[in-house]
């Protein structure tokens, strides 16, 4: 396929088939940092959602505003400056970074709780004078489990 071609005059092929991909990774996979940045800004803050949703939105804008003047201009202005690929490289590797984020904590928690079982229920107190009792279970305030 010759992704050169322009089948609107000022717009190549290749611009158009990257307008059609980064669309839904736009609006379907951003759809969650725009949510975000709504809610945020209506609490009076702003957020890394914010600065996603203002980011991916200015590259997407400014490749559609772009491809209006080129085709305006008949080509003469404004071709091939699309970065609609920004946009979409943004939101997936924010994406990609919560993944792994949220993959490292659910780990951490499963090698706690596993831990957590190597725990013993009763210990052997060493006195002073050499003599070793069996301590009392964990938490029956009797003075042990302080382990």
């Amino acid at each position: 396929a010759d992704f050169e071609h322009e089948p609107v005059e000022g717009v190549s092929m290749r611009v158009l088939l990257i307008w059609l991909l980064v669309t839904p990774v736009q609006f379907g996979f951003g759809w969650q940092f725009f949510r975000r940045a709504a809610r945020s800004l209506r609490h009076g803050a702003a957020n890394m959602d914010v600065l996603v949703a203002l980011g991916t939105s200015a590259a997407y804008g400014y490749s559609v505003f772009s491809i209006v003047v080129s085709v305006s201009s008949g080509g003469a202005m404004g071709r091939d400056q699309a970065c609609f690929e920004t946009a979409s490289m943004l939101i997936s590797f924010i994406l990609l970074g919560k993944y792994l984020e949220a993959s490292a904590k659910r780990k951490t928690s499963e090698a706690i709780a596993k831990l957590v079982t190597l725990q013993p229920q009763s210990a052997l107190r060493c006195f002073d004078a050499g003599e070793s009792t069996p301590d009392t279970k964990r938490g029956d305030g009797k003075g042990g489990g302080d382990v």
